[in-house]
Parts: C-alpha cells; structure tokens; sequence
C-alpha cells in the first residue's frame, strides 16, 4: 500500500513535469506559504466580507438576515414589493 506522503510526491513530481498549469499553482502555493511564514497570517476580515471577496460567493439576503441575527443586529430593511 503506498503512503499518502509517497502519493503526494509522485502526484508533484509527475504533474509538474507535465503540466505547466499545476507547477505554476505549486509554485504560487510555496510562495505564500514562505511569506506567510516570514509575514504572518493575514487577518481575515468579517464573514460577509470573506464570502464575497475571497470565495466571490457573494451572501444573499435570507443568509444575511440570518447572520445579522447572529452578530446580534437590526435586520437588513429590505423594499416591499410594492416600492420597487
């Protein structure tokens, strides 16, 4: 049976031999981790923010009524159908 970590090195070691794509993506990877280490984690801003800048999955109204109940504030006003 072959370890995860022998997986993992002949996975690297094959893609990125022949795929210029996966070697850039590795590349990028070590990288920001070699500056994270140097620099420090970055500080990760709220979960609204988050969603929709660094997953660029924007939340939608239901999921931020939900989470305004959370964080214990005022409801997002949203406009009745009638003033649109």
């Amino acid at each position: 049976m072959v370890s995860c970590r022998a997986h993992r090195r002949g996975l690297t070691a094959h893609g990125g031999k022949s795929t210029l794509h996966f070697k850039a993506q590795v590349d990028a990877i070590r990288g920001a981790r070699a500056e994270e280490k140097e620099t420090g984690r970055p500080a990760v801003p709220d979960f609204e923010t988050f969603c929709r800048e660094w997953l660029k999955q924007p939340l939608a109204i239901h999921q931020l009524r939900m989470l305004d109940v959370l964080e214990g504030r005022e409801l997002a006003r949203i406009a009745s159908v009638d003033e649109l």
